[in-house]
């Protein structure tokens, strides 16, 4: 991400932790935001190298955000035409009011009555029924959080199997 060796401790071991924090805060979509929440300037981190930092990582990680802008464009596609995507070895899918997504594993994530709307940043966005403190509510979605639904491993299984 620096374009340096990593070292835990020598020259270039002040990055090691920042090349950490952006790694738990950034993976998923997260921006500047997500680095404070992490506790970015409590660990020495400036504000003014927060944005830098979401750059870099993203630089550095040219597949990973492709893969979020593809999961995006499929989702939005298959809730805009109630249609069915195929896209990086997935499948989207809208049908009887639901959007339903085709896991590798055979699985399917399901996003109740799904809509394009308009997210706080004036661009657009899926928004879905779903449960937050208890209560059915609308909930907006975007590709990268959409990913991490996609990458969890299943319950009762883990990352590294033997």
């Amino acid at each position: 991400m620096f374009g340096v060796p990593v070292e835990k401790h020598g020259v270039n071991s002040h990055l090691r932790q920042k090349g950490k924090i952006a790694e738990l805060a950034l993976g998923y979509g997260g921006s500047a935001g997500a680095l404070r929440a992490m506790g970015a300037l409590e660990m020495g981190l400036t504000e003014d190298e927060l944005e830098p930092l979401v750059a870099s990582w993203r630089q550095a990680n040219p597949r990973i955000t492709r893969f979020w802008w593809d999961v995006d464009a499929a989702v939005k596609k298959a809730v805009k035409d109630k249609t069915s995507v195929e896209a990086r070895g997935f499948r989207f899918y809208y049908q009887s009011g639901m959007l339903f997504i085709d896991l590798p594993s055979g699985r399917r994530l399901s996003y109740v009555k799904p809509r394009i709307g308009v997210n706080r940043f004036g661009s657009e966005s899926v928004t879905y029924e779903g449960i937050n403190l208890g209560k059915w509510t609308r909930l907006e979605t975007y590709g990268a959080k959409v990913t991490e639904n996609l990458c969890r491993p299943c319950p009762g299984t883990s990352w590294h199997t033997p």
